[in-house]
């Protein structure tokens, strides 16, 4: 038996009975009155500690499986020093240039003309690859030194699968933070224990799946990415196939 999925499955039976039991409608459409299922799902998640202050997405089409291929720099990669060998810089250029890399961020050196610090994140099929990292320092625009975890995308999965309403991640999100006895719900006066900034959806590997340290290929799957108390994340597994 594939425990795995059988173990999500059962997750959701239980996380759709908590929406049937407050009212709210799974296939993520409000009624004619407004915003009232929401608001259900709101009341819900403040007894219980839980402050939602990021729009409710709305129900998601299917979705493909994302084959992935780990990148890390190797011995080879850096010499004695630390610097990139020619090897590390090909393949810190080669990630660069790819169209999965986006630019997340640029720190400029003022005592240092021409140097600068460049992190890059994974995008695939529009969504992002999540805990997909390169940072590198680049001197006249060749990099000199870097430190990564890419997943590179390989290729998506010919069928796709559909994904569970973000309502179910939101309430899995709670059973979570609930029964690791963290209830904010004890004392409201003192203001929720949780806040969820952001709500979307990326592609996420989950580590417990695969050895680290090994080179390896998998599949990212669809996941909903819950951000909350300042930038802690929670990732749930959304993509269910047909």
């Amino acid at each position: 038996m594939d425990w795995s999925k059988a173990k999500t499955i059962l997750i959701i039976a239980l996380l759709v009975t908590d929406l049937v039991l407050v009212g709210i409608n799974l296939t993520g459409h409000r009624d004619r009155d407004g915003d009232t299922n929401e608001k259900l799902l709101m009341d819900m998640l403040a007894s219980h500690g839980i402050a939602l202050e990021a729009e409710l997405p709305d129900e998601h089409g299917d979705m493909a499986a994302l084959a992935v291929h780990l990148l890390e720099i190797g011995d080879t990669m850096t010499g004695s020093d630390g610097t990139l060998t020619e090897e590390g810089r090909a393949l810190v250029q080669e990630i660069m240039a790819s169209d999965n890399a986006v630019l997340a961020g640029t720190t400029e050196f003022a005592d240092e003309p021409g140097r600068r610090q460049l992190t890059y994140v994974t995008e695939a099929d529009g969504y992002p690859v999540m805990e997909s990292w390169l940072l590198c320092e680049t001197e006249n625009g060749v990099p000199v030194s870097a430190d990564m975890k890419w997943l590179s995308p390989e290729s998506l999965s010919a069928g796709k699968m559909s994904t569970v309403p973000a309502s179910v991640a939101l309430l899995s999100f709670m059973r979570e933070v609930t029964e690791d006895g963290a209830d904010g719900a004890a004392d409201a006066s003192d203001g929720p224990a949780f806040t969820v900034t952001d709500i979307r959806m990326v592609y996420w590997l989950d580590e417990e799946r695969y050895e680290p340290e090994q080179a390896v290929s998998d599949t990212a799957m669809p996941a909903w990415m819950i951000t909350y108390n300042g930038g802690e994340r929670y990732f749930f597994e959304a993509g269910d196939w047909k």
